[in-house]
């Protein structure tokens, strides 16, 4: 597991105890890596970052790699999880994590946890009915067994597609048969509202979540996308996972 830092600062101490403790409960190894600028004095950034993780990570975990780079946050990190090779990068929710989330998914191909201090509730897996992502699911079962909540499948419809309870309701259906085995106590729910961020955001709101799980297409640069905006508005984590890019972007 790879966790990323651009400042020793409140929020990437919150990043830091959360991949630890994600790292503790999967039994993976823990890297730290803090990016700065171009000209720091990187031999004293090192002893700094030492001295950090010294005081904020248990003492099994010390011996986990660290290191200091310079340059651009996001070529620097797809760098080093291209030769790491992670299952998880875990970044903090400073004013650009959404912005640094999107572009790490697309470039390195690798999750990343957008970490918030951890909240009472469960998991929030934002899901399309007409094409179930098992990736994203995969996801949702995965943090549904490290954070101990209950999992909730929420997939946003647009108002005008209250009229089509019928084919919503097949959906559902192919939805549940899905999650049969990874998710088989998850609950679905289908909502209409005018923007599917709001309709994801008011079920996680509603059970306290700890954690909203959504995909990420290659082509999500072009605006389609949902997860800059769910990090912003969230006020909790967010995993965003890399799926298949599809013809015709999902809500």
């Amino acid at each position: 597991m790879l966790v990323v830092v651009g400042e020793r600062d409140e929020a990437a101490r919150v990043a830091l105890g959360r991949a630890w403790a994600l790292a503790a409960a999967g039994g993976t190894r823990l890297w730290v890596v803090e990016i700065v600028p171009r000209g720091a004095t990187l031999a004293d950034v090192d002893a700094d970052l030492d001295d950090w993780c010294a005081q904020l990570l248990p003492a099994a975990l010390r011996e986990a790699g660290r290191e200091v780079r310079e340059g651009d946050f996001v070529t620097e990190a797809t760098a080093i999880a291209g030769t790491l090779s992670p299952t998880l990068i875990v970044v903090p929710a400073d004013p650009s994590a959404g912005q640094h989330a999107r572009e790490l998914v697309r470039c390195a191909h690798v999750p990343v946890f957008v970490a918030r201090a951890e909240r009472r509730g469960g998991v929030v897996g934002a899901v399309d009915l007409e094409r179930p992502e098992l990736t994203v699911l995969r996801q949702v079962a995965a943090f549904t067994v490290s954070i101990h909540g209950s999992p909730v499948l929420v997939h946003p419809l647009p108002e005008e597609a209250l009229g089509q309870l019928g084919q919503v309701r097949r959906r559902v259906n192919a939805l549940r048969a899905a999650t049969q085995w990874l998710l088989p106590g998850a609950d679905v729910v289908v909502t209409a509202r005018a923007s599917p961020v709001q309709a994801i955001l008011e079920v996680a709101r509603g059970i306290d979540s700890d954690v909203i799980v959504v995909g990420e297409a290659p082509g999500g640069a072009d605006g389609h996308g949902i997860a800059g905006e769910l990090i912003a508005l969230a006020r909790r984590s967010v995993l965003v996972t890399p799926v298949a890019r599809r013809a015709v972007a999902a809500a």
